[in-house]
């Protein structure tokens, strides 16, 4: 009966040892959210020229801000995202500036073009109307502290 009983908490043991560790679902992330720096801001295909090395976007949940823009203060705008459409809407001068868009992310370079005519709909990437502003980011990578 010993054997018996020693045998039948041996294989408990082992049961529960091998049984899954439950893990949590992992949070998604959002591949929009942070720091870029602007590379190019074209409207209807010419370049504005107003970009230098401090020039940056920050994007968050329903916002993004310009910043380090040459001659210009930083300005800020809601925006609001449908990620299955890959639209990006943006609204200034306290909702006055209505801009429709789009966005395309191909690894750490974000492009969104966004129509100044909000009754043409958002731009189709790419194209160069004249109606059209192109923003070319690049993803500014954070390093890691080191503990």
């Amino acid at each position: 009966m010993l054997r018996i009983a020693t045998v039948a908490l041996i294989l408990m043991t082992v049961s529960l040892m091998a049984a899954p560790v439950p893990s949590e679902k992992p949070k998604e992330v959002d591949t929009l959210l942070g720091k870029w720096k602007v590379l190019e801001v074209t409207v209807g295909g010419v370049a504005t020229g107003k970009v230098n090395e401090e020039s940056a976007a920050f994007i968050d949940k329903d916002k993004f801000v310009f910043t380090g823009i040459p001659d210009e203060p930083d300005y800020t705008m809601a925006c609001k995202r449908d990620d299955a459409k890959k639209r990006i809407d943006m609204t200034g001068n306290q909702g006055k500036l209505e801009l429709p868009g789009v966005y395309l992310l191909a690894g750490d370079v974000l492009t969104i073009a966004l129509s100044l005519e909000p009754k043409n709909g958002p731009p189709v990437i790419p194209v160069s109307r004249a109606e059209v502003v192109f923003m070319k980011l690049e993803r500014i990578k954070i390093k890691a502290e080191k503990k």
